[in-house]
C-alpha cells in the first residue's frame, strides 16, 4: 500500500481491450503522485453509461490494469463517482479524468476499407 505520507492519484474508466492510450493516461496520471489507484467499472456500469457492453469482463479488464507498470492498486467494480467515503478510505490526494487516443483510429479505417475490398472482391478457391 501507499506510504504515512503517499500522495495517492485515483482514475476510474472501463479500460477495455487495453492499449496504448490507456497506458499513456495512466502514466500521466502517475506523476500527479507517488502511488496510483484505479478505479475499474463493473459491465453493468459500463453499459449504462456508455450504451455498449464491453468486450471483455470485469476481471479481464481488472488484470489488465494492473499489470501495467505504472499501477499501483486496482479497485474491482468500482462506483461511476468518486464519493466522499472513498476519498476518505483510501486517502486520495487527487482524481485525474483524461483520455488519451492510442493514434490508430485513421490505420484502423484504412484497414477497414481494405478488409471490404477484399470480401467485395474475393473469389472462389479451388483446392486443385
Amino acid at each position: 500500500g501507499p506510504g504515512p505520507n503517499a500522495r495517492v492519484v485515483y482514475i476510474d474508466g472501463a479500460f477495455d481491450l487495453f492499449h496504448a492510450g490507456h497506458v499513456e493516461i495512466l502514466r500521466s496520471a502517475r506523476q500527479h503522485g507517488d502511488f496510483l489507484l484505479v478505479g475499474v467499472h463493473t459491465d453493468q456500469t459500463v453499459s449504462e453509461h456508455r450504451g455498449t457492453h464491453p468486450i471483455m469482463h470485469l476481471h479481464e479488464r481488472s488484470l489488465s490494469v494492473l499489470a501495467c507498470r505504472y499501477v499501483d492498486e486496482v479497485i474491482i467494480g468500482a462506483p461511476w463517482e468518486v464519493t466522499k467515503d472513498m476519498i476518505m478510505t483510501f486517502n486520495i490526494s487527487i482524481a485525474v479524468h483524461g483520455t488519451v487516443a492510442d493514434g490508430s483510429s485513421k490505420r484502423n479505417e484504412k484497414k477497414g476499407q481494405s478488409e471490404k475490398k477484399y470480401y467485395a472482391e474475393k473469389k472462389y478457391v479451388s483446392g486443385d
